[in-house]
């Protein structure tokens, strides 16, 4: 699933308080909306929104790497934890919240604030929708068990899928209103509109996933809202995705956007990591794949840098030793020269060499895999020779 459990139990717990406070808010009146959403409402809704621009690497990286990763255990377990932390007020608070919201858009579906109220509603049914889905998953879970022990897995349903039906048409009608408004007419929060929706077309979860509409969201989303602070990580999705399909070259053409801003910017090793990656998928020449050993390096220099400034180092530092080490065999293996002088020949022309022994370490299993053995023992007296 594109977003774990966890994100599910964080986004659903942060939501209780919103709804203790609608259910207590008794006289706010149903035809003034600017009653029931006030803008400590609005904080609730964007800390989801921010919290999930903030998930991109686990995000991103769960696609390529870790695709299917959440175990049906997990879900199930997941699920108690829930259970335990939600008491039946707080269940029923959401619900009146819900029932509110969804009252005054009935009966004033083209209010001047009626946007203000989707966008909290969405984020409730959001929340509903994945409460269900939970809850069906451990049904499902248990129903499993107990076929599986008595050998009647054919009779076995279909897996429960997330249904965002509701937050899905309440995000769109939301961008109907207002894509084609200027900045000064349109609804305050379209961006988070644009990334939400955005978000849940690409969530391998939901029965209404589609990849392609995500994809389309997240363009718009750069067209119309620049400024944002959600466009750097649309790049990096669409970047992803197009990875994904193997459309590498459209892919660094985002990761270069996200790059192109600095090195400030929240989402630039994940940019380079990927921009590297990218390249390495489409090397078929040496000199190719030295473009993609320069960007890998310079991922390990920042994470150095990110050693003496913050006392750690980039998540992306074993990764990138690895690739380097298998650009040293695919080129030993397209020129003919041992992986040693290869690796040699490109750390002679390095300024830092912290890494080497790591990478000739990595390169010796990596020749190892590959069954090339003889340059593997090549590679073990080389390091012996430090």
């Amino acid at each position: 699933m594109s977003l774990g459990l966890s994100v599910y139990a964080a986004a659903i717990l942060s939501m209780m308080s919103f709804g203790q406070a609608m259910a207590q808010d008794t006289e706010a009146s149903a035809d003034e909306p600017t009653a029931m959403v006030s803008q400590d409402d609005y904080s609730t809704a964007l800390e989801r929104v921010r919290a999930r621009a903030n998930e991109f690497r686990d995000d991103t990286r769960s696609l390529i790497e870790r695709r299917e990763a959440a175990a049906r255990v997990s879900v199930s377990q997941g699920y108690d934890v829930l259970i335990e932390e939600l008491s039946t007020e707080e269940r029923e608070n959401r619900e009146i919240a819900v029932a509110k919201f969804r009252d005054f858009l009935s009966r004033n579906a083209e209010h001047r604030y009626s946007d203000d109220v989707r966008f909290r509603l969405a984020d409730l049914t959001w929340e509903q929708a994945s409460l269900d889905w939970l809850s069906a998953h451990r049904e499902y879970d248990i129903l499993e068990e107990a076929l599986v022990a008595e050998g009647r897995f054919d009779e076995l349903p279909e897996e429960p899928e997330l249904d965002l039906s509701e937050t899905i048409g309440l995000y769109e009608r939301v961008v109907e209103r207002n894509r084609l408004l200027s900045k000064s007419e349109r609804f305050e929060h379209l961006d988070g509109v644009y990334y939400m929706l955005a978000f849940a077309y690409k969530d391998e979860s939901a029965i209404q996933r589609n990849e392609d509409s995500a994809l389309a969201l997240f363009q718009e989303l750069i067209e119309k809202c620049p400024n944002s602070e959600y466009v750097d990580t649309a790049h990096m999705f669409i970047g992803t995705m197009l990875f994904d399909r193997n459309s590498f070259t459209e892919a660094i053409a985002e990761y270069n956007v996200v790059i192109e801003r600095g090195v400030d910017g929240r989402h630039h090793a994940d940019a380079m990591y990927y921009l590297a990656w990218s390249i390495y998928k489409m090397s078929l020449l040496p000199e190719e794949y030295q473009k993609a050993l320069e960007v890998f390096d310079s991922l390990i220099e920042r994470s150095n840098q990110l050693l003496v400034e913050e006392g750690r180092r980039s998540d992306f530092e074993p990764d990138a030793i690895r690739y380097i080490a298998h650009s040293f065999a695919d080129i030993s293996d397209i020129t003919g020269e041992s992986p040693v002088e290869v690796a040699e020949r490109f750390f002679s022309t390095r300024n830092q060499k912290g890494y080497e022994a790591k990478a000739f370490a990595v390169l010796a299993e990596v020749l190892e895999l590959y069954g090339r053995y003889e340059e593997a023992i090549e590679v073990y007296v080389r390091l012996q020779q430090d």
